[in-house]
């Protein structure tokens, strides 16, 4: 046993609010990366990490802090959780670091206001306005047609 994984299962479905708010992030990720003017992020302290190898499988690896890195993408985790992808500015024996949303915040310096700054406001607050909204929009679809509000009121069933 070397310590490495096979790849994740497919993934969960997601909800519409956070498929929204990984659209924002993937698309100005996707951007900036390709024009070469991604942000960079530091490890603000020593961590045992996930990483993906150049072959597909993860593992742990160990991080001493300091070491620089840019997002290249998000994606949701098999149970659930944003997965942010950070690719190493110098060389290393792997091909993405990746993070939950809370190591990210945790971990990387200033990735909370970048997040902030991408979405136009606190990535958090964004995914409980959406979630919120998308249950309006259930709700709203639910009540649309009557005939499933009022079909068993009760009327003449003594």
């Amino acid at each position: 046993m070397s310590g490495t994984k096979e790849a994740p299962a497919p993934e969960p479905a997601v909800s519409e609010a956070d498929q929204q708010i990984m659209d924002v992030i993937n698309t100005v990720v996707s951007e900036s990366f390709a024009k070469g003017t991604s942000a960079k992020f530091s490890l603000t302290a020593p961590d045992t990490l996930t990483v993906k190898k150049r072959d597909g499988t993860f593992a742990k690896k160990p991080h001493i802090g300091g070491e620089e890195f840019v997002c290249t993408g998000v994606y949701m985790g098999k149970r659930g959780k944003m997965i942010f992808q950070f690719q190493p500015t110098a060389a290393a024996d792997y091909a993405q670091l990746e993070l939950t949303e809370k190591q990210a915040q945790d971990l990387m310096g200033d990735f909370e206001a970048y997040a902030a700054q991408i979405i136009g406001r606190d990535l958090q607050l964004a995914k409980r306005e959406a979630a919120e909204q998308s249950s309006l929009e259930a709700e709203r679809a639910k009540l649309s047609d009557p005939s499933d509000v009022y079909s068993d009121l009760g009327f003449g069933s003594w």
